[in-house]
């Protein structure tokens, strides 16, 4: 697992330029907040090479245990990834 101070670094030692680290942090930052932000609106987001991040609904139905009836779930949102074919070889 990486964690995202370890993803800023690495990505600062493999600069072919002599960029700031600061600004580096930026560009991962701004990175994941757009497409958390596309995400959230319901958007699909395909990064080639690496895979794809759909959100979607689950819709689900429960059953009270106390008397038997069929009560509505509150939808729960979630976010699936399928990875590039390119990850899985």
């Amino acid at each position: 697992m990486i964690v995202k101070s370890e993803l800023i670094h690495k990505t600062w030692k493999t600069a072919e330029t002599n960029i700031e680290k600061s600004k580096v942090e930026d560009i991962i930052n701004t990175f994941i907040n757009v497409i958390g932000n596309e995400i959230r609106n319901g958007n699909e987001v395909k990064i080639e090479g690496l895979g794809r991040f759909c959100p979607f609904v689950k819709k689900t139905k429960g059953k009270n245990i106390y008397d038997g009836t069929i009560q509505e779930i509150p939808n729960a949102k979630y976010v699936r990834f399928i990875p590039s074919t390119k990850l899985k070889s």
